[in-house]
């Protein structure tokens, strides 16, 4: 069953794909065993979709985290 904030593997695949396998925020490559999507430009916690166009590839330690992160991430991305 999907979780409510997760994007299927299909999804995460096209959005590793598309942003070439490099992390969005600071644009180094991304091992896919530390590979996190966020959601952009409205991160899922304030009520952004989830729909692939919204999906961003970043690693564990780069994804933003709580409201005031994710919104300045959001900025920058």
């Amino acid at each position: 069953m999907r979780q409510e904030d997760a994007f299927d593997d299909a999804e995460k695949q096209t959005i590793f794909e598309r942003a070439q396998g490099k992390c969005q925020i600071c644009r180094e490559a991304v091992d896919p065993s530390d590979a996190e999507y966020d959601h952009v430009p409205v991160p899922h916690t304030l009520g952004g979709k989830i729909v692939i166009e919204n999906g961003r590839l970043v690693h564990s330690a780069c994804h933003p985290r709580g409201p005031v992160q994710a919104k300045a991430a959001a900025e920058e991305g």
